[in-house]
């Protein structure tokens, strides 16, 4: 059996179920916008680049990745080391789309600046909802979480 959570252990599992729910919405928003206006998606970062066909469509492109992103969040809920481990990988993601603004040449500095800082702030917030999140402090989520056996029945 496990210890019920403490009081500061639930706040803190409150709050990462915040930030997942903003991210796994932000993640929803912005690949739909990506994929049905990847254009207007993009403009604020890329300027008249967004409307070269070629980026387009890989703009579509990530959107996906950002809806799979999105989905594999929500479906981790239950499962505390699936939740974790899909932070972390959206993360991941998030801090290679920071490196790639920056190092990117032709990205105007703006471009640069915006693309980058809002790809650090949901790597960070992923971060903090992991690190907040931890598998020792979800009592509730783990009695849900079936052994691996009967995943695989």
């Amino acid at each position: 059996m496990t210890d019920p959570m403490t009081s500061i252990d639930s706040a803190k599992f409150t709050l990462a179920q915040r930030i997942r729910t903003v991210m796994i919405t932000g993640r929803i928003v912005l690949g739909v916008a990506m994929m049905v206006s990847p254009t207007r998606a993009t403009r604020l970062y890329l300027g008249h680049d967004a409307t070269r066909p070629g980026l387009r469509y890989y703009v579509r492109i990530a959107g996906g990745r950002e809806i799979v992103l999105a989905i594999s969040q929500h479906t981790a809920i239950g499962y505390p080391t699936l939740r974790r481990g899909a932070l972390v990988l959206g993360s991941l993601f998030d801090l290679w789309d920071a490196a790639d603004a920056m190092a990117t040449r032709g990205l105007s500095p703006r471009g640069r600046l915006i693309a980058a800082t809002t790809s650090l702030t949901w790597a960070l917030l992923g971060a903090a909802a992991a690190q907040l999140d931890p598998d020792t402090t979800d009592a509730t989520a783990r009695s849900v979480d079936p052994p691996v056996a009967a995943r695989h029945a």
